[in-house]
């Protein structure tokens, strides 16, 4: 929880950032980088999230995974096309 609190707060450093034009600069706060923060690692998070969305297929269809009641496994099983159509 501590590393959250600082977050984005002066207290785990601060980085001097200055536009191309050279126009405006600020101290802009740096996270505190714990996976559990919000604020820590949102870029990161952002990136794995486009890696995963470029692995998935170009369709409009999902898959849906569900727990048959015991007592029904056997007769979805000797069943098994009549049930999946």
């Amino acid at each position: 929880m501590q590393c959250i609190e600082r977050g984005r707060t002066p207290q785990p450093g601060e980085l001097y950032v200055q536009c191309k034009q050279r126009t405006h600069a600020q101290w802009s706060p740096l996270s505190c980088g714990n996976r559990a923060c919000p604020n820590g690692q949102n870029h990161e998070i952002n990136q794995w999230l486009d890696r995963q969305k470029q692995k998935l297929l170009p369709v409009s269809y999902f898959m849906v995974t569900f727990t048959l009641l015991a007592q029904l496994r056997d007769l979805a099983w000797r069943n098994q096309r009549k049930i999946s159509s």
